[in-house]
């Protein structure tokens, strides 16, 4: 508190105002906290919501993903077993044609 002010309210006027403008500041500070505090509750609840969003679109993207990776997988496989069938069946085939 400045002199010049405590010098005009005197000591029990300068408590006062010490008081009061605390009280103040107490008050502000609390409206401010439950402001903040309110809008951060509603924040959050928007970042859950649009998360539980984004995790619902990764798993369907990562499913459609695995369902080609494994329709791939499959179509390799079949040819592969098929380049092997005919494979054995040109060398049986041979043996045969040789051993005739």
């Amino acid at each position: 508190m400045p002199v010049e002010l405590r010098h005009r309210l005197g000591d029990a006027g300068s408590v006062a105002l010490a008081d009061v403008l605390d009280e103040r500041d107490r008050a502000l500070t609390n409206i401010v906290t439950e402001r903040f505090e309110h809008r951060l509750t509603e924040e959050c609840g928007k970042l859950r919501a649009e998360m539980s969003i984004l995790r619902a679109e990764l798993r369907a993207d990562f499913r459609i993903g695995l369902a080609d990776v494994r329709a791939d997988f499959i179509k390799w496989s079949f040819i592969f077993w098929i380049g092997q069938a005919v494979t054995v069946v040109g060398t049986v085939a041979g043996l045969l044609v040789a051993f005739r």
